[in-house]
C-alpha cells in the first residue's frame, strides 16, 4: 500500500471530524449527480413533447397532401408550422430552446397507380440547456433526436366510434400550490383560479380539446370518426352518445363541473353499451361503407371508487368490453394506488395504460392516444 493510500485510509478511520471531511469531499459529487438528474428529466420531457408534436405535424401534413388539398411544398410548410404550434403549448419548453430547433421535413406524393399516397417525414435534433452545468459530462447542454413518419392514402380509410369515460368527482377541482419544499393541495376552483393554478378538471378539459383537434385533423370531413362521452361522480352525471366528428363532445366536456364522490361502474357500462350498439355499425355503413368499425373507450380517473363493489363491477364490464374487441385506453391522472390498479387492469394492454403525474403528462397521454386512434385513419410510424 502506498504512503498516500495509507494516509487516506487512516483519515477515513479517524473519527475526529471525519464526518465533516467526508461530507466536504462528497458534496461536489452529490450536487453534480442531483443537478444532472434534474436536467436529464427536463431533456426527456422535451424529447417526449417534441416526438408528440412531430407525430401531429406529419399526420396533419400527410392527410392534406393525400387528399389533394396541398402541394408538397405546402405540406412541408404546414408540418413545420404545426410542429412549432404544438410544441409551444408545453409550459416546460423554454422559448430559447424552441427557437433553436431546425426540423428537417420531407414530403412526397405518389399518384402513379391512380390513388394518392402521401408520405411526410420530420426529424429534429434539439438540446436542453443545463440549468446546472456539471463536470460529470462535457458541455453545457443535453442533446436529443426524434423523428416521425406519416403515410396517408386517399383511397383507403378505416373508421371508429369512441366513448370518453371521465371522472368529474370533487377531487377534480384540486390544484397544487408549491411553497418551497412543500406542496399544498387546494380543493376549491375559485381559490385555485385566484392563485393562477390549474385544477385537474381544467387540465382534463384542455387534454380533451387537444384530442378532439388531433382527430378532426385526421378526419376533417367527419366521415370516419364518431365520439361521445359519459361523465360521473357518485353516479352518471351526463351522457352524450357518439355523433359524427369530435367538436360537440369536446364542447360538452368544457361545460362539466366537479363535485361528489366516485363511482365509475354505471358510466363505464353506459360507454360500453354505446360503442357496441347496432346503431354504430349502421351509421358507419351508411356513411363510409365500414361494416366493422373499431370501438374505443378512453377511461380517465384521478382516484379509486368509494365502494369496492363498484370497482369490481367496473372491471367486469372492462373484461366484457375487451372480450368484444373494444379497445380500452385508461389514464390515471394524479390517481391513488387503488385508482391506478383499477385502470391498469381495465386497459387493453400495458401499452394502453397511462399514468399522468401532472398536467403536462396528462396532455401527452391524450396526445398519444389521439395519434394511435388516428392511426386507424392514417398509418403512423415513428
Amino acid at each position: 500500500m502506498s504512503m498516500m493510500l495509507r494516509r487516506v485510509v487512516r483519515m477515513m478511520r479517524d473519527q475526529n471530524g471525519s464526518f465533516a471531511i467526508q461530507l466536504a469531499l462528497l458534496l461536489p459529487l452529490l450536487f453534480g449527480v442531483a443537478s444532472l438528474a434534474i436536467d436529464y428529466t427536463r431533456a426527456l420531457s422535451f424529447r417526449s413533447h417534441a416526438a408528440n408534436a412531430a407525430d401531429a405535424a406529419t399526420l396533419a401534413a400527410a392527410s392534406k397532401l393525400a387528399l389533394g388539398d396541398f402541394s408538397e411544398d405546402d405540406a412541408r410548410e404546414l408540418a413545420e408550422v404545426f410542429f412549432f404550434a404544438q410544441l409551444s403549448q408545453s409550459s416546460s419548453v423554454k422559448a430559447t430552446e424552441l427557437a433553436s430547433l431546425k426540423p428537417q421535413i420531407v414530403a412526397e406524393l405518389d399518384d402513379a397507380r391512380g390513388g394518392r399516397t402521401a408520405e411526410v417525414r420530420l426529424s429534429v435534433d434539439g438540446a436542453v440547456q443545463m440549468m446546472f452545468p456539471s463536470w460529470l459530462i462535457p458541455g453545457d447542454s443535453l442533446s436529443f433526436h426524434t423523428e416521425s413518419v406519416s403515410v396517408s392514402s386517399s383511397e383507403t380509410h378505416s373508421a371508429f366510434s369512441m366513448m370518453l369515460v371521465l371522472d368529474q368527482s370533487g377531487s377534480m377541482i384540486e390544484c397544487v400550490v408549491s411553497l418551497g419544499f412543500f406542496n399544498i393541495r387546494i380543493q376549491d376552483q375559485q381559490r385555485c383560479d385566484a392563485m393562477g393554478q390549474t385544477t385537474r378538471l381544467t387540465s382534463l378539459q384542455r387534454a380533451v380539446a387537444n384530442l378532439s383537434q388531433k382527430l378532426t385533423i385526421a378526419d376533417p370531413e367527419m366521415n370516419y370518426v364518431r365520439m361521445g362521452a359519459t361523465t360521473y361522480a357518485e353516479k352518471i352525471k351526463a351522457e352524450r352518445l357518439p355523433v359524427w366528428g369530435t367538436a360537440s363532445t369536446s364542447q360538452f366536456v368544457q361545460t362539466i363541473r366537479a363535485g361528489g364522490n366516485t363511482d365509475s361502474s354505471d358510466a363505464f357500462n353506459a360507454a360500453y353499451k354505446a360503442v357496441i350498439r347496432d346503431q354504430e355499425r349502421t351509421e358507419h355503413k351508411n356513411r363510409n361503407g365500414q361494416e366493422q368499425p373499431a370501438r374505443i373507450i378512453l377511461f380517465m380517473t384521478d382516484g379509486e371508487n368509494n365502494n369496492a363493489p363498484d370497482t369490481r363491477y367496473t372491471l367486469n364490464r372492462c373484461a366484457d368490453a375487451k372480450q368484444a374487441d373494444v379497445i380500452i385506453y385508461s389514464v390515471a391522472f394524479e390517481a391513488t394506488r387503488g385508482g391506478q390498479a383499477m385502470l391498469r387492469e381495465c386497459a387493453s394492454s400495458a401499452d394502453h395504460y397511462f399514468e399522468a403525474a401532472n398536467a403536462d403528462q396528462l396532455m401527452a397521454a391524450f396526445e398519444r392516444i389521439g395519434a394511435e386512434a388516428a392511426n386507424l385513419l392514417v398509418r403512423v410510424a415513428r
